[in-house]
């Protein structure tokens, strides 16, 4: 399967969610961006962006995990 068919396939956000799917894939660019990054455009897609100096509302961790969940 290629990247391209991941990105047609209809995706759920973790929690069950397919409208915040849309807004993660959607607030990620097609270049390549660090994790950290990329957490921080999915936290402003969501409307809870991450804060400095705060304990961050999505981590790196996360993003990695999402790629790993093929999302």
């Amino acid at each position: 399967m290629g990247s391209g068919e991941l990105l047609d396939r209809p995706h759920r956000a973790p929690d069950g969610h397919p409208a915040q799917a849309g807004a993660i894939r959607d607030s990620l660019p097609q270049e390549p961006l660090s994790a950290a990054a990329a957490a921080d455009r999915i936290a402003r897609a969501l409307g809870t962006p991450n804060v400095p100096d705060e304990p961050p509302v999505v981590s790196a961790f996360a993003v990695r995990w999402l790629i790993a969940c093929g999302l």
